[in-house]
C-alpha cells in the first residue's frame, strides 16, 4: 500500500502486511476525524491526569482492538505520544516516560512513517493548545527519521505551544516548558517571524515575573537562562527584576532563594555590561550566604555557605580585612563537622576465612613464606569487576547515584566532591572505582587477611634488617638506591609497626613506579614549569596517568596504586604524606597495610611463579626466577 501523507481513498484500510509502528497502516483525515479521538482526551493538559488519560486510551484500545481496529489504532498512538516526557535543551526532547532494566514504555522509535503522517492530521485538527503542541512536535521528531519535511510540523508545534505557554489558567511549569521548546521550534523555523519573536519574549518576561513573584525558581531561573542564551536586550530589565525580588527576600530573612536571586541577577547584569550593578550583586550574594550560614543548622551546610560566600568576596574584591575575619569564623564552624558524624558498620563472619589463609602460609623457610603472604591468599582486585561493580551498584540503590557527594577530613574541611553517578563519565566512573576499592576490599585486607597471615609468619620467623636488604637487593623490580628504606619500611610491616612502615614506603612508592618506566624504556622527564629550559621528574600523579602507563603495569595495578597513593577518594596517601596532612597518630591506617602488602606483592613479583610451582609440586625457589616487571 501507498503512504498517504493527507489521506485518500482507501486510506483507512491496514496494509495486509504489518509493518513496523503503532498504526501499520494509513489512515485519512477524514477517518481519524471520524473516530472523535478528541472526544477521548477533552480537558487534558500537562499535569498529573495525562498519565491516568493515557492509561484509559490503552484500555479503551484493548477493549475494541478487533471490533474497531482503526480507532483502537488510533488511540493506542495517542496514548503512546501523550506519555512521552518532554525535556527541553536536550538532543531528544520527546522520550520514554519510563526506561527500567526489562523495557521502557513507548518511545519516538516506535513511531514510523504512516504514524507521523496521521500524527500531523491529528494536531491540525486538535482544539487544545497542549495536544496540538505535542503531536506536532512528535510528528515532526518521528518524521525526521523517516525522511518527511518538518517545516509545517515545525511551524505548528512552535506556535501551539506558545499558545499554551500564553494560557494564565495552565500549569506553570508546563508552561515554562512549553515557552522554552517553542522557543527552541521557533529558533529553526520561525526566525523571520518578527510578530511571533514578539510574542514569544513578552511571554517569557510575564511567566519569569509570574516566577519571582511567586518564589518559583524552577520557572524564573531557566527563563532567564535562555535570556542570556537568546536575547540579550531582556538583560537589563530582568537583572533589575531578579536583584528587586531579592531585595524582598532579603528584607524578611536570608533564604537560599535569595542567593539564586542575586546570583542570576549577577550573571544578567554582566550580559547588560552593566559591572556596577554586576558586583553591586555579587557583594549581596555574599552577604546573604554569610547571612545564611549565621542561622541555625547544620555544621556542614552553614560551612559551604560561608565558604561560597569568601569566594564570591575574593573574586569580587570585597574588603580584605572582612574576608580574614570570615575565614577565622570558617574555621570554628567546620570544627563543629566531626562532631555531627556518625558511623555504620555491620558484621562479617570471618571464621572460615581466617583459617584458610593461615593455612596457605605453610612455608619452612622465611623466603617462601613472604612469598606465600605476597601471592597465595588474594591479589589485586580486577578493574573490570570493580567496574561492573560499581554500575550494578549504580543500577541497584539508585538515589545513591542521583546526589553529589562531599567527603570531609578529621577537620570539617571538604577534600573531594563528586557529581551524581554517570557511567558515561571515565573521570567520575574513575572515582567511584577508587571509592569502591578503598572502602570495601581494603579494609577486609587490612583487618581480616594481613594479620591473619602476619601470625602465621611471626610465629615461625624472625625476619631481620639482614634479610629484607637482601631481598630488596636480588630483586630486579626494586628502585636502586632505595634499598635500604625500603627494607626498612618491610621489615617494619612484618613486626607490625605501621607507623615506621607508612614513614619508609608511603615516599618510597614514588622511585620505585619510576623505576618500572625505566626499565619499560619511557622517559620520564617534562619540561620544567619554573625554570625555562630546565627538567623535572613527572609526579606520581602524572605517572599513572601516563599515556604509556599501559607498557608498565596492568589496569589492576594502576587502580590499586591510584586507589592507595594518589586519588582524592581513595586513601591519598603519597599527597596527604607528602603535604603534611597526615598526623602521627593515623599513620597506622588501613591504607598503610595494604600499601605495604603492594610493596612486598611488587618486590616478590618477578619470584612470584614460586608459588604455583610449590602448590603444583614443583621444586622452583625464588633464587631461581629470573627478571621481572611489574605487570600483573
Amino acid at each position: 500500500m501507498n503512504q498517504q501523507r493527507d489521506g485518500g481513498e482507501g486510506a483507512g484500510h491496514a496494509s495486509s502486511v504489518r509493518l513496523p509502528g503503532i498504526l501499520g497502516m494509513a489512515i485519512s483525515a477524514e477517518d481519524i476525524a471520524a473516530s472523535d479521538w478528541q472526544a477521548t482526551i477533552e480537558g487534558l493538559e500537562e499535569g498529573g491526569g495525562r498519565w491516568r488519560k493515557v492509561a484509559e486510551l490503552r484500555q479503551q484500545s484493548d477493549a475494541m482492538d478487533s471490533s474497531r481496529p482503526a480507532r483502537a489504532a488510533i488511540l493506542r498512538l495517542l496514548a503512546a505520544v501523550l506519555s512521552l516526557h518532554l525535556s527541553v535543551g536536550t538532543c531528544t526532547p520527546l522520550t520514554a516516560a519510563l526506561k527500567l532494566t526489562n523495557g521502557r514504555s513507548p518511545s519516538l522509535e516506535d513511531i514510523d512513517g504512516y504514524d507521523a503522517n496521521a500524527l500531523m492530521i491529528m494536531a491540525e485538527q486538535a482544539a487544545s493548545p497542549w495536544v496540538r503542541a505535542r503531536l506536532a512536535d512528535a510528528a515532526l521528531l518521528a518524521g525526521h527519521g523517516q525522511g518527511l519535511p518538518g517545516w509545517r510540523a515545525g511551524d505548528l508545534a512552535a506556535r501551539a505551544y506558545l499558545e499554551h505557554a500564553r494560557d494564565p489558567d495552565g500549569e506553570a511549569l508546563g508552561r515554562r516548558e512549553s515557552l522554552q521548546r517553542a522557543m527552541e521550534l521557533g529558533w529553526r523555523y520561525l526566525r523571520k517571524d518578527a510578530d511571533f519573536s514578539e510574542a514569544l519574549w513578552e511571554s517569557a518576561l510575564a511567566l519569569l515575573h509570574h516566577g519571582l513573584e511567586h518564589g518559583m525558581a524552577g520557572i524564573s531561573l531557566p527563563i532567564a537562562r535562555e535570556i542570556r542564551r537568546r536575547n540579550s536586550r531582556l538583560a537589563t530589565s530582568a537583572a533589575d527584576a531578579f536583584e528587586r525580588s531579592a531585595e524582598a527576600l532579603m528584607a524578611e530573612q536570608a533564604t537560599p532563594l535569595a542567593v539564586d536571586w542575586f546570583k542570576e541577577a549577577a550573571a544578567l547584569w554582566h550580559l547588560a555590561e552593566n559591572s556596577e550593578s554586576e558586583l553591586r550583586a555579587h557583594h549581596r550574594t555574599a552577604e546573604a550566604l554569610v547571612a545564611l550560614s549565621r542561622g541555625e543548622g547544620q555544621a556542614m551546610l552553614l560551612a559551604d555557605w560561608l565558604k561560597e560566600g569568601i569566594a564570591i568576596l575574593r573574586r569580587s574584591r570585597g574588603d580584605r580585612a572582612v574576608i580574614r575575619e570570615l575565614q577565622a569564623e570558617l574555621a570554628e564552624v567546620r570544627a563543629r563537622i566531626p562532631a555531627e558524624m556518625s558511623s555504620f558498620s555491620h558484621e562479617v563472619d570471618v571464621s572460615e576465612v581466617v583459617p584458610w589463609i593461615q593455612n596457605r602460609i605453610n612455608a619452612d623457610n622465611l623466603a617462601d613464606a613472604l612469598l606465600q603472604l605476597a601471592f597465595s591468599f588474594s591479589t589485586w582486585t580486577k578493574a573490570t569487576e570493580v567496574r561492573e561493580s560499581v554500575i550494578n551498584d549504580a543500577r541497584r540503590f539508585v538515589f545513591t547515584g542521583m546526589f553529589r557527594q562531599v567527603t570531609y577530613d578529621a577537620h570539617g574541611v571538604p577534600i573531594d566532591a563528586s557529581a551524581s553517578f554517570d557511567a558515561a563519565d571515565e573521570e567520575e566512573m574513575e572515582r567511584r572505582m577508587v571509592q569502591y576499592v578503598a572502602q570495601f576490599n581494603h579494609p577486609i585486607l587490612a583487618q581480616v587477611a594481613i594479620p591473619a597471615a602476619l601470625d602465621v609468619l611471626q610465629a615461625r620467623f624472625e625476619p631481620t634488617m639482614a634479610d629484607m636488604i637482601t631481598l630488596l637487593h636480588r630483586s630486579p623490580a626494586t628502585a636502586p638506591g632505595h634499598e635500604w628504606s625500603l627494607a626498612r619500611g618491610l621489615l617494619a610491616g612484618l613486626e607490625r609497626d605501621w607507623e615506621e612502615a607508612a614513614v619508609f614506603l608511603i615516599p618510597g612508592a614514588e622511585p620505585f613506579v619510576r623505576a618500572a618506566f625505566h626499565r619499560a624504556g619511557i622517559h620520564t622527564l617534562s619540561p620544567s614549569n619554573s625554570t625555562e629550559g630546565a627538567e623535572e621528574e613527572k609526579s606520581l600523579n602524572e605517572l599513572l596517568t601516563h599515556p604509556d602507563v599501559s607498557r608498565v603495569m596492568s589496569p589492576d595495578l594502576i587502580l590499586e596504586l591510584k586507589a592507595l597513593l594518589t586519588h582524592k577518594a581513595g586513601h591519598n596517601l603519597r599527597n596527604r604524606y607528602g603535604h603534611g596532612l597526615i598526623r602521627d597518630d593515623q599513620l597506622a591506617a588501613v591504607g598503610t597495610v595494604v600499601l605495604w602488602w603492594t610493596m612486598l606483592r611488587l618486590v616478590l613479583w618477578p619470584y612470584q611463579e614460586t608459588v604455583l610451582a610449590k602448590e603444583d609440586g614443583g621444586e622452583c625457589s625464588a633464587d631461581s626466577q629470573g627478571d621481572g616487571a611489574l605487570e600483573a
